[in-house]
């Protein structure tokens, strides 16, 4: 592989800046967030995507661009990683890296008040990024020897997010059986707990971490 097609600090820079941006918007949507009953927001109750509808969260626009920019740059960070690394697996997940990326930026554009096309987009990163880190574990895994660009120990730090990603992506089947609109919070009698909203907020920490510690393995 040509070396301007390869550059770990790409990676490095691209995951890293990525995941802070993200963290960043996530915060301060969150901390001037009120409900349509003027309750803050929690973790515990309320969705990610909350933190972006425009019209009830004061600063969606931190969370949107965020969210758009995260994409932006995690786009790169995805193709890197697939082609420092060594393998077939490590190249069909960059495609599915690509397109968890993507759908990261629409989620970001189509804000959670344009419901439908948000929906599609939030199902399609969580689809996608359940299988990117899946294969890119397995990849990191299975590299030959003499050719390790991250420790193969590092292939087992994605077995809690992918655990996320499952019981999330579970957690939205049951309720689609169930015809709930699973991504969209209830706007009257809130739960202190909202299981569905733990599980997302359980993949943000782990997918972020995921990226993270990977920047610093490389």
């Amino acid at each position: 592989m040509p070396a301007i097609m390869t550059n770990p600090l790409l990676f490095k820079y691209a995951a890293v800046l990525g995941s802070l941006l993200m963290i960043a918007g996530c915060l301060v949507a969150g901390l001037a967030y009120r409900g349509k009953t003027g309750e803050r927001y929690s973790p515990l109750n309320h969705f990610i995507s909350e933190l972006g509808e425009v019209g009830v969260s004061r600063r969606a626009w931190a969370f949107n661009a965020s969210a758009v920019l995260c994409g932006f740059l995690l786009l790169p960070a995805a193709i890197q990683l697939g082609l420092l690394l060594p393998g077939w697996l490590a190249k069909i997940a960059l495609v599915f890296g690509a397109l968890t990326s993507i759908a990261l930026i629409f989620v970001g554009f189509f804000s959670l008040d344009r419901y439908n096309p948000h929906s599609k987009a939030a199902i399609a990163f969580f689809r996608c990024g359940l299988m990117t880190v899946l294969l890119y574990s397995l990849a990191i895994l299975t590299q030959p020897a003499g050719k390790t660009i991250i420790p193969r120990a590092a292939g087992w730090v994605g077995i809690p997010t992918m655990a996320a990603f499952i019981w999330f992506l579970y957690l939205i089947w049951k309720a689609h059986q169930n015809q709930d609109r699973a991504l969209e919070a209830e706007e009257t009698s809130r739960p202190t707990v909202m299981i569905v909203a733990v599980a997302e907020w359980a993949v943000f920490v782990g997918i972020v971490g995921w990226f993270l510690t990977l920047a610093m393995l490389l």
